[in-house]
């Protein structure tokens, strides 16, 4: 499942839930954060801090909410579109592997959008109006179309949109 919530959609149902349904403290090697879930209506909206950074994402309802914590390492049942975006998310863009046209196809972009408020950084797959997702068969046409998209910053943004190319064709394992 993919959801793109805009800043304003994610503040709104964070004031009207008030605080977080579930929190903890999380460790992935070196590394520690916090997570914070709030009970949608069959879903979880997970604040993910690490680096003085906070990342939103929308994850699936768990019977036990510590589950969550794998689902920020590895999920195997979400398809490898959903891992990407989930990795890019917790752990920061760079943690993405950018294709350079050697791989398998297809290829889908990655936009990392950069927030002032939190000096957040959010990465969702370029979508068409529908919410389907662009999925190019070359290398070429997704640097094409990624080559056209605008750049423009908005106020509430401290840089510029970033787009990235992955290959979903060899991602067995995120």
């Amino acid at each position: 499942m993919n959801i793109t919530l805009s800043y304003d959609q994610i503040r709104s149902i964070l004031d009207r839930l008030g605080e977080s349904d579930y929190g903890f403290r999380a460790v992935a090697g070196p590394e520690f954060g916090t997570v914070q879930a709030w009970i949608l209506d069959s879903n979880y909206l997970v604040a993910v801090s690490f680096d003085n950074k906070v990342n939103y994402l929308i994850v699936e309802k768990f019977d036990n909410p510590t589950d969550l914590i794998y689902l920020l390492i590895r999920n195997d049942k979400k398809d490898p579109i959903d891992r990407i975006i989930n990795l890019a998310n917790v752990r920061g863009i760079k943690m993405i592997d950018a294709a350079t046209g050697k791989e398998t196809g297809p290829y889908v972009i990655l936009r990392t959008r950069y927030f002032k408020k939190g000096f957040r950084e959010v990465t969702s797959v370029v979508c068409n109006d529908t919410g389907e997702i662009y999925k190019f068969a070359s290398f070429e046409e997704a640097q094409s179309f990624a080559n056209a998209q605008e750049r423009l910053q908005t106020s509430s943004e401290y840089a510029r949109p970033r787009y990235t190319i992955v290959s979903i064709g060899d991602k067995e394992d995120v």
